[in-house]
């Protein structure tokens, strides 16, 4: 009996621990398109529109801010974090985590400086 109730417990651990891990992101990025509301990045007023993203279904993105483009390949981590591993290498650096929140044709990406960015779904 000792050893069921072990097994029990750690096998309910293992299913907490895999629920609790899982990304919030999954099936709601994945092939879409977002463009940006008016917003001031970097002390730089961009107007709507002015910073778009692309996440591919194979698991890279495109994005342009400005005219710039940035591209390469993202990973939804746990909870909301989505991982940028970008080409190129940009004043952040080449990786940069956001937490990514997608409610319906809204998305709000968070900067680890506290950035806050909101898009709406492109067509």
């Amino acid at each position: 009996m000792r050893r069921f109730c072990t097994f029990l417990y750690a096998t309910l651990a293992l299913v907490l621990i895999a629920t609790g891990c899982a990304s919030k992101n999954k099936g709601k990025i994945e092939g879409t398109r977002w463009k940006s509301d008016a917003a001031v990045v970097f002390g730089k007023e961009v107007p709507a529109g002015g910073i778009i993203y692309e996440f591919n279904k194979d698991g890279t993105f495109k994005g342009s801010l400005g005219g710039k483009g940035v591209s390469g390949t993202y990973t939804l981590e746990w909870g909301s974090v989505v991982t940028l591993h970008c080409d190129q290498t940009l004043p952040t650096g080449g990786s940069q985590s956001q937490h990514v929140t997608i409610d319906g044709e809204h998305m709000t990406m968070i900067d680890p400086d506290g950035t806050r960015i909101s898009f709406r779904r492109m067509k």
